[in-house]
């Protein structure tokens, strides 16, 4: 039986596109990709309420966060998809969500006592911040060191977000994924502007900045815990 909570968001959302729609998408794709992307991922994640609903009922896990990791599966897919290997696309898309979900669920197993999404940051991208730099600041901050708890902290604040920061924080970091978006792409895929992005990272790195200090792991200054 499908979660009735899912189903009615379902109503909400597009319908899905047909295989002739998709081929014509990617046939086109270098006309418009940003265009393109926007709206195979909009038209199917009604797809992502479904396969949640049908594939991983029985787990007991919050279904919107599952969704949400399902939604990541979906961008994956829908960017990664290539027509020419024979494969076709709603059946690339259910083995990039379902893997994406599976990945998550195995990540909370190992680490039962975290509510977190468990994968390892190792990225470097001088225009992204890594999660190191949550802990710092060139204001008034100690130098720390970053152990493990303090990783698990980071990911379980994350993951306690709703919504759109939950989205923005998750892509930006590489939570969980295989992939660290900059700003510029999370605005396209959430229809957000770049500005309202780097808002929100904003906000949130300074929450998580006090949320430690609170924790007595880092020490910040004053002039950082004004701007909340």
């Amino acid at each position: 039986m499908i979660n009735n909570d899912l189903f009615i968001e379902g109503y909400k959302l597009p319908d899905a596109l047909s295989k002739k729609e998709i081929f014509e998408l990617y046939n086109n794709l270098s006309n418009n990709k940003k265009e393109t992307y926007k709206k195979l991922i909009e038209h199917n994640i009604k797809f992502v309420l479904y396969r949640v609903s049908k594939r991983f009922k029985t787990y007991n896990y919050c279904k919107q966060d599952l969704v949400q990791i399902g939604n990541i599966g979906l961008i994956k897919a829908v960017t990664t998809f290539n027509p020419a290997r024979g494969i076709s696309f709603i059946t690339y898309a259910t083995i990039c969500i379902d893997n994406e979900i599976l990945m998550f669920i195995r990540s909370l197993k190992k680490h039962q006592n975290i509510d977190s999404i468990d994968r390892t940051i190792n990225y470097k991208d001088s225009n992204i911040l890594n999660v190191s730099d949550i802990i710092s600041d060139n204001i008034d901050i100690e130098k720390n060191y970053i152990d493990n708890e303090t990783h698990q902290i980071l990911r379980k604040e994350i993951n306690n977000l709703q919504g759109r920061d939950k989205m923005v924080m998750i892509l930006y970091f590489g939570f969980n994924t295989n992939k660290r978006y900059k700003q510029k792409e999370i605005a396209d895929i959430l229809n957000l502007s770049q500005s309202r992005v780097s808002r929100i990272l904003k906000e949130n790195i300074i929450k998580l900045r006090l949320k430690l200090e609170k924790l007595g792991i880092i020490e910040i200054g004053p002039i950082l815990k004004k701007k909340l």
